[in-house]
Protein backbone atom coordinates (compact mmCIF):
# COMPACT_ATOMS: atom_id res chain seq x y z
CA UNK A 1 0.00 0.00 0.00
CA UNK A 2 2.52 2.65 -1.03
CA UNK A 3 -0.20 5.07 -2.53
CA UNK A 4 -1.49 5.19 0.90
CA UNK A 5 1.50 6.07 2.88
CA UNK A 6 2.29 8.08 0.43
CA UNK A 7 -1.24 10.05 0.77
CA UNK A 8 -0.46 10.13 4.60
CA UNK A 9 2.91 11.51 4.47
CA UNK A 10 1.31 14.77 1.76
CA UNK A 11 -1.54 15.38 4.58
CA UNK A 12 0.91 15.32 7.23
CA UNK A 13 3.07 17.36 5.34
CA UNK A 14 -0.23 19.82 3.47
CA UNK A 15 -1.15 20.35 7.54
CA UNK A 16 2.31 21.40 8.42
CA UNK A 17 2.24 24.24 5.61
CA UNK A 18 -1.32 25.30 6.13
CA UNK A 19 -1.27 25.60 10.33
CA UNK A 20 1.92 27.90 9.42
CA UNK A 21 0.47 30.13 7.17
CA UNK A 22 -2.62 29.97 8.72
CA UNK A 23 -1.64 31.04 12.17
CA UNK A 24 0.72 34.13 10.50
CA UNK A 25 -2.32 34.98 8.02
CA UNK A 26 -4.84 35.87 11.02
CA UNK A 27 -3.70 37.68 14.19
CA UNK A 28 -6.41 36.24 16.48
CA UNK A 29 -5.70 32.89 17.25
CA UNK A 30 -9.42 31.85 17.44
CA UNK A 31 -9.56 32.63 14.04
CA UNK A 32 -6.85 31.05 12.62
CA UNK A 33 -8.49 27.90 14.16
CA UNK A 34 -11.78 28.56 12.69
CA UNK A 35 -9.89 29.31 9.31
CA UNK A 36 -7.63 26.27 9.28
CA UNK A 37 -10.30 23.51 8.28
CA UNK A 38 -11.57 25.50 4.79
CA UNK A 39 -8.01 26.46 4.48
CA UNK A 40 -6.62 22.83 4.28
CA UNK A 41 -9.24 21.87 2.06
CA UNK A 42 -8.67 24.39 -0.35
CA UNK A 43 -5.16 23.68 -0.14
CA UNK A 44 -5.52 19.73 -0.74
CA UNK A 45 -7.70 20.55 -3.64
CA UNK A 46 -5.72 22.44 -5.35
CA UNK A 47 -3.07 19.75 -4.74
CA UNK A 48 -5.68 17.14 -6.20
CA UNK A 49 -6.00 19.71 -9.47
CA UNK A 50 -2.73 20.46 -10.44
CA UNK A 51 -1.84 16.65 -9.84
CA UNK A 52 -4.85 15.79 -12.52
CA UNK A 53 -3.86 18.73 -14.59
CA UNK A 54 -0.56 17.24 -14.86
CA UNK A 55 -1.29 13.96 -15.46
CA UNK A 56 -3.56 14.48 -18.52
CA UNK A 57 -0.69 16.81 -19.70
CA UNK A 58 1.47 13.79 -19.40
CA UNK A 59 -0.34 11.22 -21.06
CA UNK A 60 -1.34 14.29 -24.05
CA UNK A 61 1.71 15.38 -24.34
CA UNK A 62 3.42 11.28 -24.66
CA UNK A 63 0.43 10.60 -27.20
CA UNK A 64 1.94 12.96 -29.33
CA UNK A 65 5.51 11.84 -29.68
CA UNK A 66 4.48 8.13 -30.48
Amino acid sequence: MDILRDLLHFLLGALGVVLVTTFLAHPDDGAAWRALPRRAAVFVGSCAVLALVLTVCGRVFASLGS
